[in-house]
């Protein structure tokens, strides 16, 4: 790195129009895992309740997924298999997935400092296909992309036959456009006018 560099401290391209928009859709290819482990607040501060992968994609964009620390089990349940479906698909088995944890019933933080210790090093190397849809937040009815809510959505770049599908009851790639009911029939209805 230096002035005049084309890339930035991480390898991404430096831009002259701000950030890259992340890629969605149902292949997205070329990732780069940049970082795996505990968020980070605004200080710099680890946020014990949060962790993150981080990955690079192809345009220079940087797309973040966040997993959530909770009591539920529900939630703990969906935590685990994101987890195991990610390093499955950095190269180790299942079996290796938890031997490398420090046994059951571990403290979120455990479980995410062992996966990036033991496991994440295996991603060096690689880039990886993502399936990212996007999703709305009920509470602010904002569209983000995300991974959706059950795996397939990583596997390694040329994996074939792609594992991937797409529910399009749940799968938007673009965000929907807010059109109302009332619109929707006023569309339907109109008539040619000569």
């Amino acid at each position: 790195m230096g002035y005049g560099s084309r890339t930035d401290e991480t390898g991404a391209e430096l831009r002259a129009d701000g950030a890259a928009p992340i890629l969605t859709g149902q292949n997205v290819t070329g990732n780069v895992i940049t970082y795996f482990g505990m968020s980070k607040d605004q200080d710099g501060n680890t946020v014990d309740n949060r962790a993150e992968i981080q990955f690079r994609q192809s345009n220079g964009a940087k797309f973040t997924y966040t997993f959530f620390d909770s009591d539920q089990g529900w939630a703990q349940d969906k935590v685990n298999t994101e987890l195991l479906h990610i390093c499955t698909k950095l190269g180790v088995t299942k079996d290796e997935y938890y031997a490398a944890l420090p046994g059951e019933n571990i403290s979120f933080t455990s479980m995410i400092t062992a996966i990036q210790e033991n496991i994440m090093p295996k991603a060096e190397g690689k880039t990886f296909t993502l399936k990212i849809v996007y999703k709305e937040n009920k509470n602010n009815g904002k569209w983000y992309a995300q991974f959706p809510n059950f795996p397939n959505f990583i596997e390694e770049d040329g994996t074939n036959p792609t594992t991937f599908n797409t529910n399009p009851k749940y799968d938007f790639y673009t965000i929907p456009s807010a059109t109302t009911d009332s619109e929707l029939e006023a569309s339907s209805s109109t008539e040619n006018v000569f």
